[in-house]
C-alpha cells in the first residue's frame, strides 16, 4: 500500500522492483483522493500496468475507508489494476480489491467468477488469491470492517466452490496460517482454501514492541469467540515479529512456504518451514 503521493514506497523499494515483477493488490492506503483531479486510487493506477482485462473505470467513493462500522464503504474502482489475473508455471494467480463492490453481479464478483470457472487445473493445479483484507484472522483489529465483511460474504462461497488453494493477504500488521476453512468450520477433507495472513511489512521496526503487545492482547480477546475446540481455524499466528515469505512451488502437489524474520536482533532466522498440500 502506499502513503499518498507513493514517491517513498518507490524509494525504499527502487533496487528491488528495478528487477524484480511485482503484483500489488489496491490496499486502504491507496484509495486516498488525488489533490488535484479528487479522482480516487489515482496514484495505485497509474504507477502500475497490470494483466488488466479492460481500462479501469473508477467514479465515486468516501476518502479512505471506514473503521468497525456497518454502515458500508461504497466506492467504483473496476478493471485496470484493480483486479487481474495471470498464470505462472503451476498457478493461477487472482488479484483482488477489497475496496470496491463484491456482491453477486457487481463486476469483480463477475471476474472473479468467470476466472474461476474457466482454469484448467490439469494445467495450473494450484489456484493462490490475493486480497488485501484477511477473510480470516486470529486478531481482532480489522474484523468488523464494512469491506471485509462484504467480500467475505460475497465472495468466500466462491473460493469454495472452485477449491481455492490459498488465500493471502494483508492490513492487520501480523501473521498468521490457518487451517482449510470452508464458511466459518475448519474442512477436515482439506478441500478449502487456507488463508495466510502476512502482515508484518506494515509494521514500523522502531514501535514494533509497543504495538506487539496491543495486538498480542487483542489475539486472545472476543476475536475468537466464533472457534472453539476442534473447529479452532488457526495453525500459527506470530504479531511480534517482523518477517517476509518465501513461496516455492515445487509441482502440482506441493508448495513450500519458508516465513524468514527481518527484525535486527532475529535476522533470517526460519520462523516456520511448512509444505501445503494440493488435495
Amino acid at each position: 500500500e502506499m502513503e499518498m503521493d507513493g514517491i517513498g514506497f518507490f524509494d525504499t523499494f527502487q533496487t528491488v522492483l528495478s528487477s524484480t515483477p511485482f503484483m500489488p493488490v489496491p490496499g486502504n492506503h491507496d484509495v486516498e483522493r488525488d489533490a488535484t483531479t479528487f479522482e480516487l486510487f489515482t496514484n495505485y493506477e497509474s504507477r502500475f500496468a497490470m494483466p488488466q482485462t479492460r481500462p479501469a473505470i473508477k467514479l465515486s467513493g468516501t476518502n479512505s475507508t471506514p473503521k468497525e462500522s456497518a454502515l458500508g464503504w461504497y466506492g467504483t474502482y473496476n478493471y485496470g489494476n484493480s483486479f487481474f489475473s495471470y498464470s505462472a508455471g503451476f498457478v493461477t494467480f487472482i488479484h483482488l480489491n477489497s475496496y470496491t463492490n463484491s456482491t453477486p453481479g457487481s463486476p469483480q464478483y463477475k471476474f472473479v467468477s468467470h476466472t474461476l470457472q474457466n482454469i484448467d487445473r490439469s494445467i495450473t493445479p494450484w489456484v493462490i488469491v490475493t486480497a488485501h483484507c484477511p477473510f480470516y484472522s486470529p486478531y481482532k483489529l480489522h474484523k468488523k470492517e464494512a469491506q471485509v465483511l462484504m467480500t467475505k460474504q460475497s465472495l468466500e462461497p466462491l473460493f469454495v466452490e472452485f477449491r481455492v488453494n490459498v488465500v493471502f493477504s494483508g492490513h492487520v500488521h501480523a501473521y498468521s496460517r490457518s487451517k482449510h476453512v470452508s464458511m466459518g468450520k475448519v474442512d477436515y477433507n482439506r478441500t478449502s482454501p487456507l488463508y495466510i495472513l502476512n502482515g508484518d511489512a506494515g509494521k514500523n521496526p522502531l514501535i514494533v514492541q509497543e504495538a506487539s503487545k496491543k495486538i498480542l492482547q487483542d489475539a486472545f480477546n472476543a476475536s475468537n469467540d466464533a472457534f472453539d475446540g476442534e473447529n479452532y481455524p488457526f495453525d500459527s499466528f506470530d504479531p511480534e515479529n517482523n518477517a517476509f515469505l518465501v513461496m516455492d512451488v515445487l509441482n502440482a502437489t506441493y508448495i513450500r512456504l519458508k516465513r524468514v524474520l527481518s527484525t535486527e536482533s532475529k535476522k533470517g532466522q526460519i520462523w516456520e518451514d511448512v509444505y501445503l498440500f494440493n488435495q
